[in-house]
């Protein structure tokens, strides 16, 4: 009986010590992990800066059509309203054209 506890308690110290030098592996590797995500998030953050000023400029749009009514005419292009406001995004161009 004794011999029986004392393989298992082996058994159970040997899985034990792996899992702690998996996890001592793991923690030594994350600061690299989270520099190399680091230049991605900035890629997103820009991207996502650029869909919200391309919605804001629909948003005002459409706003500004509404107000004006049904038979009003266009007064301007988004990419010219984008360059009345001094911004370099969004630009509406063919798909092809984009950078992404």
């Amino acid at each position: 009986m004794s011999e029986l506890l004392f393989g298992s308690f082996a058994a159970f110290s040997g899985v034990m010590l792996l899992v702690g030098i998996v996890l001592t592996i793991l923690w030594l590797l994350v600061p690299f992990a989270i520099f190399g995500i680091k230049p991605l998030l900035r890629q997103v953050l820009a991207e996502q800066r650029r869909a919200t000023a391309a919605m804001e400029l629909l948003a005002e749009q459409i706003h500004t059509a509404r107000q004006a009514g049904p038979n009003a005419t266009p007064v301007a292009t988004g990419e010219q309203v984008v360059r009345s406001r001094g911004r370099q995004e969004p630009t509406f161009g063919k798909p092809e054209d984009r950078d992404f």
